[in-house]
């Protein structure tokens, strides 16, 4: 990567940022699939859904899974993209702001979908906290794999 001068810091380089491209899709992906991890595994164990009641803990995954492919995961995705292209572009590397913002980005797009009433009978606050955690470990994934110094 070429060195940055003192005098070019508000520039935007698009030669670094397009060497960077595929690490930051690699540091992307497996952040979603961190976040999916910990919001399928714990969100099995915290919601009480009538659409996995009675099965087995991988078909209960599927089902919360299905569950969420919709239009809250995508949000989501894109409130988390939004993160990092800002990150990226004003060169943040913070992990406070990655994991900051992961979590507010999984939080207001499964609070703008209405997760927490969509007929789930779980202590609400529970939700709240799996969800955050989920988007949290999400930007830590993200700032250690693409973001952080080297």
């Amino acid at each position: 990567m070429a060195a940055r001068k003192p005098d070019d810091r508000g520039t935007l380089d698009f030669s670094v940022l397009a060497a960077r491209l595929p690490l930051i899709a690699g540091g992307f992906g497996a952040a979603i699939a961190a976040a999916l991890f910990i919001g399928l595994r714990v969100g099995v164990d915290k919601w009480k859904d009538p659409a996995w009641a009675g099965k087995g803990a991988i078909d209960a995954q599927i089902a919360l899974f299905n569950k969420g492919l919709d239009p809250a995961f995508g949000l989501s995705v894109l409130l988390a993209l939004f993160v990092v292209l800002v990150g990226e572009v004003t060169r943040f590397r913070f992990a406070l702001y990655y994991m900051a913002g992961g979590g507010l980005a999984v939080v207001a797009a499964a609070y703008a979908m209405g997760l927490d009433r969509a007929g789930v009978t779980a202590d609400r606050m529970i939700l709240w906290q799996v969800y955050a955690t989920a988007g949290i470990l999400g930007g830590a994934v993200y700032w250690l794999i693409a973001a952080r110094n080297r």
